[in-house]
């Protein structure tokens, strides 16, 4: 991810008789925020903020959220607006290219998403040997983790197989079929077939 945090200033603070700077930096939308990271390491002591009210967790590029004023941005759109005239292959791509796809933009993406998603019938068996009320998460995770010692199995054979990869791609997806999932599609679109197999074992 590019940095693109802007240095807004020099914070000044004096703890037992220590003055430290401490960098402000400013956000694209929002107050400006201090940088307490190295607070320790100079000072040797914590901040303390009690349900989080005045601390940012991360810098991020993708999501602005201001709980008291109800506002949530996702790459600048407000949520409702997103919710109302977007659907939710057009969300995917704004989140991954920053911008809402225009139409031929919209119909590669569509495509490409669509064929990582096949559903293959074997996929049955992994669930079948759940009981019926079994808790649908607990179902998913014992899923994914079968298929992720798949996917281990086929990454490390994949000098053996020795096909194209337009070929060892197929025979991935066939033996592994973690493209039942929309979020690892995504991941293979941005970080390659390598990457879709590393998701998958994380996931």
């Amino acid at each position: 991810m590019e940095n693109r945090v802007k240095k807004a200033g020099v914070a000044k603070l004096e703890v037992a008789g220590k003055v430290v700077d401490l960098p402000v930096y400013e956000g694209t939308v929002g107050p400006n925020v201090i940088d307490v990271s190295k607070l320790y390491a100079q000072t040797g002591h914590f901040t303390l903020d009690p349900g989080f009210t005045s601390t940012g967790s991360c810098e991020s590029q993708i999501t602005y959220i201001d709980g008291e004023q109800g506002i949530l941005l996702h790459r600048g759109y407000p949520i409702d607006q997103l919710c109302e005239k977007s659907n939710f292959m057009e969300l995917c791509y704004l989140l991954l290219n920053g911008k809402l796809p225009e139409k031929t933009q919209y119909d590669a993406f569509l495509k490409e998403v669509k064929h990582h998603t096949l559903l293959h019938t074997q996929q049955d068996r992994f669930f079948d040997g759940f009981r019926r009320d079994s808790h649908p998460m607990a179902m998913l995770t014992g899923a994914v983790g079968g298929m992720a010692t798949i996917a281990l199995a086929v990454l490390l054979a994949k000098p053996l197989i020795r096909l194209p990869d337009p070929a060892y791609t197929s025979v991935f997806q066939g033996s592994l079929r973690w493209n039942t999932f929309v979020f690892l599609p995504l991941v293979a679109l941005v970080y390659g077939r390598e990457g879709a197999g590393l998701g998958a074992m994380i996931m």
